[in-house]
């Protein structure tokens, strides 16, 4: 059973990643954390308009 398993381990191990992966990831990551600021200073501009009321 540990053959077969190390085995599969192997031959995921060596499936090929694109490279332009990283690239894409990356580049996905900074505009997730450019929306949350975005979204961070939204909720600020909101709480600041509701308080003024």
């Amino acid at each position: 059973m540990d053959d077969k398993l190390m085995e599969m381990k192997k031959e995921y191990d060596n499936i090929p990643i694109p490279e332009e992966l990283d690239f894409v990831v990356r580049q996905a990551i900074k505009q997730g954390m450019n929306q949350q600021i975005k979204n961070k200073k939204n909720h600020k501009n909101c709480l600041k308009n509701l308080l003024q009321e």
